[in-house]
């Protein structure tokens, strides 16, 4: 018999994806697929990490903010360059490199705590549950970050040689990161591995 937990899951996890990419990313999508077949878990939003260029407009709202580019992948700095050409809104000009970050849904404070140990051993100390009255949730997240503004409306603030350093940064951060998801895959694989699955369930991805 089906209790909350269960008709949530299936709600969420039946759901168009709303994210701007609108898909679950490809480097974490293994462990997504993982969690979500086991009983005790789902996920509700994730990142595999990423390298963006972003235009943040003066009114600052989430919905306005223009993705001028994102990858999952190292960047080259004509990439980045190219994504900075032609230029002719206001607002601020931010490069980022964001890490992995994975909320994920616990039938029960036990399950949570467990998924947790399990993601500080990978090496995600900065990880924690956000615990309500109506679910547990086990946020999972890195510590490989790197945001600076760069530019406003269409001027660049910084010249070619600070800009490869960015990118250099970045692009080391980045690998440092899918280096540690895939820790985290092997370990979470291994230490939730013998809980119970489910028998069938449908994904929107």
């Amino acid at each position: 018999m089906e209790d909350n937990f269960d008709i949530d899951k299936r709600n969420i996890l039946s759901k168009k994806d709303k994210s701007k990419k609108g898909s679950i990313d490809e480097p974490i999508l293994p462990l997504i697929l993982f969690l979500n077949s086991l009983k005790d878990y789902y996920t509700t939003s994730s990142c595999s990490g990423r390298i963006l260029v972003m235009r943040i407009p003066p009114d600052a709202r989430k919905d306005h903010v223009e993705w001028l580019m994102t990858s999952h992948e190292p960047v080259s700095i004509d990439k980045v360059k190219s994504s900075l050409k032609g230029l002719n809104s206001p607002g601020e000009l931010w490069f980022k490199q964001e890490p992995l970050i994975i909320h994920t849904v616990a039938r029960t404070l036990e399950r949570a705590q467990q998924l947790l140990d399990l993601a500080k051993a990978s090496g995600f100390k900065k990880s924690g549950i956000i615990a309500s009255r109506k679910r547990f949730v086990v946020e999972i997240e890195g510590t490989d970050i790197l945001s600076t503004i760069i530019g406003r409306d269409d001027k660049i603030f910084i010249n070619d040689d600070y800009l490869n350093i960015l990118v250099e940064t970045a692009n080391r951060k980045l690998l440092r990161n899918l280096r540690k998801k895939d820790k985290l895959y092997s370990t979470i694989k291994e230490g939730l591995g013998s809980l119970p699955k489910e028998d069938s369930i449908k994904f929107s991805f």
